[in-house]
């Protein structure tokens, strides 16, 4: 008993010593007084007459309550803004910039809808060189309709970002669960000939496993009008065993012409290889892509793909064959919290070793997204696929008639943004998929579960 008891008064002091130490800390966390409206205003008045490093030190000395959140960290944000821009210590400059982002991102994930914070967000994240992010949050702000003038200096940061970023890149790792790996169905007998078969392939599978993507792209300017562009992309996939692991590389390259301001247009030759065990493939082709403004709001895409699709294995040879590819898309922000996506995608393809057996889809798809004030940032998005083979037989029809299937996918999307880890955060991704069709004994479906490393703003 004197052992238990023992232990039992280490442990009631220890936990006693713990909870001394919370209040201890707490305290010290909270000696700093609370700034009062008086302070504020003062600290505003200091703001606007350019002594950004006493308000940065009357601000460091107080607390805030919730009442004064907001104004508190904005004043917080823009005197560290203003103060980097006149310091020389690149050290100091890098510590005021990200207290700077820190004090908007507090704002915004409450309050996504404040426009004046979230072009000052963008404007510290473009003395960061974060160009991509500071893109993301002028355009934000274009969707808010601004002022002219706004809308004109926020052109000027966009130029400048376009000018000076030649080289980027980015890294997305996932985690995924798939219920049906393998596309398999339930359908145990397949009728020929009006003589029942048993079905020899899998039933459905479930997996595990990860993929990586990292991509990069590097525009040299030819002239003031004219740029050379390479594109190259890397994805790999592993699940469990090696049966259903991939590797795709995309190499894009060619020149883009700047129209105007609001149109570009680029020609490029790619090589896409896809590497996986059950049918490794090569693409080699061209590609035109039109980028056009509408209006502040509203982009227009259109690409047109042609190429030739090349099996590695011998007996997949047979479905080597000519690939030509339609898309239009349209973006669309309703504000500086809500974006609209669709687009609409016309393919066809022509097998190699007979030019009347082809095979054409139609698919479209439309997402949205938005910010909601809860700091959760949610979307929601549906495509359906369809495609009619012509001239040649495929699987066993039902109906006797050509094969014609169709691809249902709804798919939704969760992130907090107050919930990151070094300046990433975690996006959940659910996605349901169904297969009808009536060749027999291939209908499926799948559900798939990701997380996504997700660069936060």
């Amino acid at each position: 008993m004197k052992p238990q008891s023992y232990t039992f008064k280490r442990v009631t002091l220890l936990a006693l010593c713990w909870c001394l130490l919370g209040l201890h800390t707490e305290a010290l966390g909270q000696s700093k007084p609370v700034i009062t409206n008086e302070y504020l205003q003062y600290a505003q008045e200091l703001l606007a007459a350019n002594q950004f490093e006493v308000t940065l030190r009357i601000l460091q000395e107080h607390n805030f309550s919730q009442e004064q959140k907001n104004q508190y960290l904005f004043l917080l944000g823009l005197a560290s803004v203003e103060l980097s821009l006149r310091t020389a210590d690149e050290e100091i400059q890098k510590d005021l910039l990200n207290q700077a982002v820190e004090s908007f991102r507090k704002i915004l994930i409450d309050e996504p809808s404040l426009i004046r914070v979230r072009l000052e967000l963008a404007r510290a994240f473009f003395l960061q060189n974060k160009d991509i992010l500071a893109k993301e949050q002028f355009e934000r702000v274009l969707a808010s309709n601004p002022p002219p003038a706004v809308q004109s200096n926020i052109n000027g940061f966009l130029n400048a970002i376009y000018n000076r970023r030649r080289l980027s890149g980015s890294l997305n790792i996932q985690m995924v669960r798939e219920t049906n790996i393998n596309s398999g169905t339930n359908d145990k007998i397949i009728w020929f000939n009006s003589l029942p078969f048993t079905r020899s392939g899998a039933d459905p599978k479930a997996a595990t496993g990860m993929m990586t993507i990292g991509r990069g792209n590097y525009r040299h300017p030819l002239s003031e009008t004219v740029d050379l562009l390479s594109e190259l992309s890397l994805s790999r996939t592993e699940f469990s065993g090696s049966d259903y692991d991939r590797t795709v590389i995309d190499f894009y390259t060619g020149p883009v012409y700047r129209l105007n301001e609001r149109t570009s247009v680029g020609l490029q030759g790619y090589i896409i290889s896809d590497i996986n065990k059950n049918s490794p493939n090569r693409k080699l082709g061209g590609q035109v892509r039109i980028q056009h403004l509408l209006d502040i709001k509203t982009k227009l895409g259109v690409q047109l793909n042609f190429g030739k699709r090349t099996y590695t294995l011998s007996e997949r040879a047979i479905n080597n064959a000519n690939e030509y590819e339609l898309g239009l898309s349209l973006n669309h922000r309703l504000s500086s919290t809500l974006t609209l996506n669709s687009g609409i995608t016309f393919a066809r393809s022509h097998v190699k070793y007979n030019p009347n057996l082809e095979n054409r889809s139609f698919q479209w798809n439309a997402g949205i997204s938005s910010l909601l004030n809860s700091g959760l940032t949610v979307g929601f998005g549906v495509s359906n696929s369809r495609k009619t083979y012509q001239g040649q037989p495929g699987f066993p029809t039902r109906d006797g008639l050509p094969q014609k299937d169709k691809l249902l996918t709804l798919q939704a999307t969760f992130l907090h943004r107050d919930l990151t880890f070094w300046g990433f955060s975690p996006q959940l991704v659910l996605i349901n998929e169904k297969f009808q069709t009536n060749a027999q004994a291939s209908d499926f479906n799948n559900n798939r579960a990701q997380v996504v490393m997700v660069r936060q703003f």
